[in-house]
């Protein structure tokens, strides 16, 4: 490849792989560049310390606004989440049965279902029930278990077990990460088995993401790419990036 000498152009290569792999390593970035693993470690110090990306050992990771508390993430990304649900929230359709899981993006979609709408709603979520208690056509249930005082949500094998008693016609998914090789991915542990029950029972998944989150990888798996239905993105998301998603036959909103 042609090689690349300002900081700048090693930069935007740098946070390209990022997207395109879900991770760098000095290493390799050392010898993709042809500099020195010291220049490496300094331009993935700077991009840090820019929020662009999170350092680890050998090399960096994307940043994931997942690893904090449902009741900080709510602060961020306010519009990007508001004009997710505007666009997710077109599917729902009167009398349908729904699974919500956790997530303050889904919480913004719960938020602009139309008041006339007959709907049934299963949740671990609590916060996503407060909510829907302001909604009298809706019948809400309410899924019980351990509270992830993280998340806001039950977990467990309570959960799990009462998750499996209900199948509905669609799934609004909050993603940690997603990756077009890597699938569905999430920080936490405890609430995967539950994600993987709504997935399995519902017709249809939809998963809303905002553009940070796209090829992530976190710690726990989920679910195949192939298990969602519709993706919603952002106006601006790269389109290369959606290529992959396009070719599962998933629908892109």
């Amino acid at each position: 490849m042609e090689i690349i000498t300002l900081p700048e152009e090693r930069r935007e290569l740098i946070l390209n792989q990022l997207k395109e792999n879900g991770k760098v390593l000095s290493i390799e970035l050392s010898k993709l560049l042809n500099v020195s693993e010291d220049t490496i470690r300094r331009d993935l110090r700077e991009l840090a310390d820019a929020n662009l990306l999170r350092r680890v050992h050998g090399g960096a990771m994307p940043i994931n606004t997942a690893m904090e508390s449902f009741r900080t993430r709510e602060t961020l990304m306010v519009d990007v989440k508001i004009n997710l649900a505007k666009k997710a929230v077109k599917l729902i359709k009167d009398h349908q049965t729904i699974f919500f899981g956790g997530g303050t993006t889904n919480l913004e979609i719960i938020k602009r279902i139309p008041k006339d709408f007959f709907l049934t709603i299963i949740t671990p979520s609590v916060v996503n029930a407060i909510e829907l208690a302001n909604f009298p056509r809706i019948k809400t249930i309410l899924i019980g278990g351990e509270l992830s005082q993280k998340e806001l949500t039950a977990t467990g094998a309570e959960a799990v077990a009462q998750l499996k008693n209900f199948h509905t016609d669609l799934f609004f998914m909050g993603v940690c990460s997603l990756h077009h090789q890597h699938g569905i991915t999430s920080v936490e542990y405890d609430g995967v088995i539950s994600e993987k029950t709504m997935v399995e029972n519902a017709k249809a998944t939809v998963v809303p993401v905002s553009n940070h989150k796209l090829e992530t990888i976190s710690a726990n798996f989920i679910a195949p790419i192939s298990a969602i239905s519709f993706l919603i993105t952002e106006e601006d998301v790269d389109q290369k990036l959606l290529q992959p998603y396009f070719l599962q036959g998933i629908k892109i909103v």
